[in-house]
């Protein structure tokens, strides 16, 4: 399971990097993003717009949003058969942007967090699926509720889980679960284009390969979701 990330890079760095032409709304830099909290994703959309999502999602027959705060990840090895993943899974993409995340490693009672990340410090996409919401048996109205200001009424929430695959072996020795990580474009592309096999599918949920990557170990305040600052991502000083 994956239940923390972050995304510090620049936005500029981000518009480049992944050929972004117009962005919903500019988020700051986070170093500890927890679930329940505003993620940047980009669907199969042209132009390409960088959008803010709910991380957890919710499925559209949720009784209310609650549901998606324990639907954070989604195993590859079942997404396409659970019913609150699979629709999603099959037409509803997207890529959630991340430059690091965080597993825990259980020593007795303690759970000591370790930060992964590439050396060169490159963001990346995770494969995350989503879904649409509204707080309505009906269903949301014929004109996009997103496009109503604050103070009109019920709104569409978009919401997001990441997948994730069995652990390779940097990540193995803290964690046996991992996010499935889309490094190059091409992988990018065929995870967000329109309906695809189950089998092109799961052949992009592949465990990374350890080259180019790194890990170590970080205050375990990064524990608390309200813990932010750069701080978070820095390797903890050996006691002396």
């Amino acid at each position: 399971m994956c239940g923390r990330f972050t995304l510090a890079t620049s936005l500029d760095v981000l518009l480049e990097i992944f050929k972004i032409q117009d962005v919903e709304e500019s988020l700051p830099p986070r170093c500890n993003i927890a679930p329940t909290q505003q993620i940047y994703a980009l669907r199969d959309r042209s132009p390409r717009c960088l959008e803010t999502l709910r991380w957890g999602l919710i499925p559209p027959w949720a009784p209310g949003p609650e549901l998606g705060n324990r639907m954070i990840n989604a195993r590859c090895e079942t997404v396409a058969q659970k019913p609150s993943y699979r629709r999603a899974f099959r037409r509803q993409r997207c890529l959630i942007l991340a430059d690091g995340f965080y597993e825990w490693k259980k020593e007795g009672r303690a759970r000591l967090p370790f930060l992964f990340r590439r050396k060169d410090r490159r963001p990346f996409a995770f494969a995350g699926i989503w879904e649409s919401w509204f707080p309505s048996p009906q269903g949301p109205p014929e004109k996009s509720p997103r496009e109503g200001g604050e103070g009109e009424g019920p709104r569409l929430l978009l919401s997001a889980s990441l997948l994730t695959t069995k652990a390779n072996a940097l990540v193995e020795p803290i964690h046996e679960r991992m996010p499935v990580i889309l490094q190059d474009e091409e992988s990018q592309q065929l995870w967000l284009k329109g309906p695809a096999s189950v089998e092109l599918l799961h052949a992009l949920c592949r465990p990374l390969p350890l080259e180019g990557w790194q890990s170590f170990r970080v205050d375990k305040k990064v524990n608390k979701p309200g813990y932010e600052g750069p701080a978070c991502m820095e390797a903890l000083k050996e006691e002396a």
